[in-house]
C-alpha cells in the first residue's frame, strides 16, 4: 500500500466505525470478491501487499475467477461503483491505490460528480488497512463453504449473453421514427451514456455517441442537455485560474458535439448552476466580492448583488455562445443544487452583509436576466429556460412575470401534488412516475407564464425515477400516457423528459409518437392484448408506491434491490441519498411519515398486483410470433427485475421488524436468495440492469452472489440457534 499520499484535501466528515461482514471469513477475501473483474488483479495484489498468484488462489478458493477484460471500462466509466463497494472496508489510501488516482482527483469527484460525497453519507468510515494473510483452519473451512455455495447456485449457469457496458455497443439499431406529428415541440433528455464529471475533456466525446443520438431522433427526442461549469469553458476569472485549465480543449469538443448532434436534428442544451461558489483564498487573488457560506462547506458565494459579478457572468455567457455557434440554449437552476448566490441555500451559516436587505427573488431574477442577456447577445435564437426548482411560492409568480419575453418556464409537473397511501396524506416534490401530474403548483406557474408571453415547460420522468432507477425503463405505460395527455390538455408543448436518470433511447419514450395500443401492436404483434393487460396491471401496482416529499425516495432500498445485505445486528447507520440504504426503515418510510404497517402492506399489495402482470407476460409468451419474441424477452427481463426490487424491499422491511422481535427469518432468507438468483440471471441477459448514468453500476453479478452468501450465512446461524435451544 502507498503511504505517501497527502490526504488533507480529502473530507472525513462523520466517521463511523467499519461495519461487520461476518459472511466472509476475512476482510481481505471480501476486498478480493468485491473488486474481482473491476480492478486489474495486479493492482489488487499490490493494494493488499501480496502477489498476483496469492490473489488468484484466494479467489479460486471461494469459487471466483478473475477476468480483467472489463477493468478498463470500470476504471473509466464505473469508478463510482468501485469507490462505493470499498467505501466501508478500505481506508482512503487503499482506495487511491485501486484507482491509481491522486487525492486531488478523488476530492474533485467526491465534490463535483453529482453530489457523490452526499451519496456516500457525508463521512468516510474509519477503516484500518486490509492486508492479505494466510487463513486459519476455521477460515479455510468457511471458505470452502462459500465455494460450495457458488457451485450449488452457479455451476450450471449459462454464459452471460451480455457483459457490463455492452449496451454501449447496441445503439443505432432503432428503426426510423414513426410518421405523424407529435403533440410536443421540445423533447429534451440526458445522455444515457454520459459521464457526469467532465465529459468535454474526452476528445471522442464518447458520452454522446452518434448511434445513440440517432436512436434519440428515432423516438422524437430533439434536445440533449449536459451540465457545465462556466469557468471551465470560459476563463472569466483569468487565464491563470487553475479551474479554467484546458478550457480550449473543452470548447473545441463542445463545438464537435454541437455539430455531431445537429446531424440528427438535436440541440445541445447546457445546464447552468452559476456562478459557482469558490474557496476563500480565491477572493484574495481575484477581485470579486465574497458572499455567504453554506454550513458544512468552506466555499463562499460570489456576491450577486454586486453589479460586477452580474456583468462578468453575462459577458462569459456571451463569449461561450459566440465561440460555440449553434448551441441550442441553456437552462438555469438558481435555488438549491450548489451555492450560486448568497440566498440560494437554506443552510447559510455566514450570511452576506451586502445581501442582507436584498430580497431573494431579486437575486434570482437579476442573475437569470444577466445570463439571458449574455446568451441572446451572441445567439438570439437560442432557447433560454428558467427552472423553477425550489422557488418559494411567496414570490415565484413575481419573478416569472418579470422574466424576458420568450423564456421557457420549466416546472416539475408533479410539484406539491397531493398523495394518499393507505389513508396517509402526503405530497410530492419531484421524480414521480407513480403519481400522475401535473399538480396545481405547476398549472399555476404555467398559467402565469402564458399570461406574460412566456412558454410553459414541464420537467417529467418518463422512463424511470428514483422510485426505481436500476432498470432502463419501468413498464407502466398507462401512467406515462395519462401524464402526457394531461400535459397536452394543459397547453404544455416543451418537455424535459428526465434528469440524469431515464435517458435510455427507447422504452416509454416511444409514447411520444405512438399511443399504447399502437406501440403494443408494433412491438408484440399478436400478443398485444396480453401486453396491454400487463402494462395496465404494472401501472395499477406502481401507482400504490408510498411516496411523500423526497427523503424516502432517496433512501429506500428499491434502487439497489436484492444486492442490499441483511445485517444480523442493527447498523445504526442513516440511509444516504441514492447510496446506502442500510437498515434505516425510519428513513425509508419518509422519515416516519408512513407507519410500518401501512408501508409494509403497500409493498405487499404492489408485489401481488405486479405478479399478476408477470403472469400476463407468461401467457403472451405462449402465443407470440417469432419476430416479436426478442421484444417480449426484454420486457419480461425488465419486469422481473422490477418485481425483484419491490419484493426485496418488502422482505427487508419484514426482516428488520422480525430482527427487532428476535423472530425466525428462514422464509425471508430463502426468498432473498431466489430473488438474487433471478436478478443475476436477468443481468446476464441485459447489461442495462443495475446501471444509471450518474451512479454507474449500482451492483454487479458478484454482488448478487454475495447476497446469497450473506443469506446462507444468516440462515445457518439461525438454524444453529434453533438447534441449541
Amino acid at each position: 500500500m502507498s503511504n505517501n499520499y497527502d490526504l488533507q484535501v480529502l473530507p472525513l466528515g462523520a466517521a463511523p466505525d467499519r461495519l461487520e461482514y461476518p459472511h466472509f471469513p476475512t476482510l481481505h477475501q471480501l476486498v478480493i470478491w468485491r473488486n474481482a473483474g473491476l480492478v486489474p488483479v495486479e493492482r489488487l495484489a499490490e493494494t493488499l501487499e501480496t502477489t498476483v498468484e496469492k490473489v488468484k488462489e484466494s479467489a479460486a478458493e471461494m469459487g471466483l475467477f478473475f477476468d480483467d477484460t472489463l477493468t478498463g471500462k470500470f476504471l473509466e466509466r464505473g469508478f463510482q461503483t468501485i469507490i462505493r463497494r470499498n467505501w466501508d472496508i478500505l481506508p482512503y489510501e487503499q482506495i487511491l491505490d485501486l484507482l491509481q488516482w491522486t487525492p486531488e482527483k478523488l476530492a474533485y469527484i467526491l465534490k463535483e460528480d453529482d453530489f457523490f460525497w452526499v451519496k456516500l453519507g457525508f463521512g468516510k468510515p474509519r477503516c484500518a488497512p486490509v492486508k492479505y494473510r494466510e487463513l486459519t483452519c476455521e477460515e479455510q473451512k468457511r471458505t470452502a463453504e462459500i465455494k460450495k455455495i457458488m457451485e450449488q447456485y452457479f455451476a450450471d449457469e449459462a454464459p452471460a449473453a451480455e457483459q457490463p457496458f455492452d449496451f454501449l455497443k447496441k445503439y443505432g439499431q432503432a428503426k426510423a421514427p414513426v410518421s405523424g406529428d407529435s403533440r410536443f415541440d421540445m423533447k429534451m433528455v440526458y445522455s444515457y451514456s454520459a459521464l457526469y464529471g467532465d465529459p468535454l475533456l474526452d476528445p471522442e466525446i464518447s458520452s454522446y455517441p452518434e448511434d445513440m443520438l440517432a436512436d434519440y431522433a428515432s423516438c422524437g427526442v430533439n434536445a440533449v442537455w449536459m451540465q457545465i461549469t462556466l469557468y471551465t469553458v470560459v476563463p472569466y476569472f483569468g487565464e491563470n485560474f487553475s479551474g479554467s485549465a484546458r478550457w480550449q480543449e473543452r470548447l473545441e469538443n463542445l463545438r464537435k458535439l454541437v455539430a455531431r448532434a445537429a446531424k440528427y436534428g438535436i440541440d445541445i442544451i447546457l445546464y447552468f448552476n452559476e456562478p459557482r461558489a469558490m474557496p476563500p483564498e480565491f477572493f484574495e487573488q481575484v477581485p470579486f466580492r465574497m458572499g455567504a457560506r453554506q454550513a458544512g462547506y468552506d466555499d463562499r458565494a460570489l456576491c450577486c448583488s454586486d453589479p460586477k459579478t452580474l456583468k462578468a457572468v453575462e459577458d462569459a455567457v456571451c463569449e461561450l455562445f459566440t465561440r460555440v455557434p449553434g448551441l441550442g440554449g441553456l437552462f438555469c437552476i438558481s435555488m438549491s443544487e450548489n451555492l450560486t448566490h448568497c440566498k440560494s441555500r437554506f443552510e447559510i451559516d455566514i450570511p452576506c452583509p451586502h445581501c442582507a436587505d436584498v430580497p431573494v427573488q431579486e437575486l434570482v431574477l437579476n442573475m437569470n436576466c444577466a445570463i439571458e442577456r449574455g446568451m441572446h447577445r451572441a445567439a438570439p435564437e437560442a432557447k433560454f429556460i428558467v427552472y423553477t426548482w425550489a422557488w418559494w411560492k411567496e414570490w415565484m409568480n413575481e419573478v416569472i412575470s418579470a422574466l424576458p419575453s420568450g423564456t421557457r418556464v420549466m416546472t416539475v409537473s408533479e410539484t406539491l401534488l397531493k398523495t394518499n397511501c393507505g389513508g396517509i396524506a402526503g405530497e410530492l416534490l419531484d421524480y414521480s412516475i407513480s403519481k400522475v401530474g401535473p399538480g396545481e403548483t405547476a398549472l399555476g406557474q404555467w398559467e402565469c407564464a402564458l399570461a406574460n408571453n412566456l412558454k410553459p415547460m414541464a420537467k417529467v420522468q418518463l422512463n424511470n425515477t428514483w422510485e426505481l432507477s436500476a432498470v432502463p425503463y419501468i413498464p407502466v405505460v398507462d401512467l406515462i400516457e395519462r401524464h402526457l395527455d394531461n400535459l397536452n390538455k394543459a397547453g404544455v408543448r416543451d418537455l424535459m423528459l428526465c434528469w440524469t436518470l431515464g435517458g435510455f433511447p427507447g422504452g416509454n419514450l416511444e409514447l411520444l409518437s405512438r399511443r399504447k395500443e399502437q406501440l403494443a401492436s408494433d412491438k408484440f404483434g399478436n400478443a398485444s392484448e396480453y401486453i396491454l393487460k400487463a402494462w395496465s396491471l404494472f401501472s395499477n401496482s406502481f401507482e400504490l408506491f408510498p411516496f411523500h416529499r423526497i427523503d424516502g425516495l432517496y433512501s429506500h432500498p428499491g434502487n439497489f434491490g436484492p444486492m442490499s445485505l441483511l445485517h444480523r445486528k442493527e447498523t445504526y447507520r442513516r440511509a444516504t441519498m441514492i447510496g446506502f440504504p442500510y437498515d434505516d426503515l425510519y428513513s425509508w418510510r419518509s422519515g416516519g411519515h408512513y407507519p410500518e404497517s401501512i408501508y409494509r402492506e403497500t409493498y405487499s399489495e404492489m408485489c401481488r398486483i405486479w405478479k399478476e402482470g408477470l403472469d400476463q407476460l407468461d401467457e403472451a409468451e405462449k402465443i407470440i410470433q417469432p419476430e416479436y419474441r426478442k421484444n417480449l424477452q426484454e420486457l419480461k427481463n425488465i419486469s422481473v427485475v422490477c418485481y425483484c426490487h419491490f419484493k426485496t424491499t418488502l422482505n427487508q422491511v419484514d426482516f428488520i421488524i422480525r430482527r427487532r422481535e428476535n423472530l425466525p427469518c428462514r422464509d425471508i432468507y430463502l426468498d432473498e436468495i431466489a430473488l438474487a438468483v433471478a436478478e443475476r440471471k436477468a443481468m446476464a441477459q441485459d447489461s442495462r440492469i443495475g446501471y444509471e448514468a450518474s451512479n454507474h453500476y449500482y451492483f454487479t453479478r458478484n454482488d448478487l452472489a454475495e447476497k446469497i452468501i450473506n443469506c446462507t450465512f444468516l440462515l445457518a446461524e439461525e438454524e444453529r440457534r434453533c438447534f441449541c435451544s
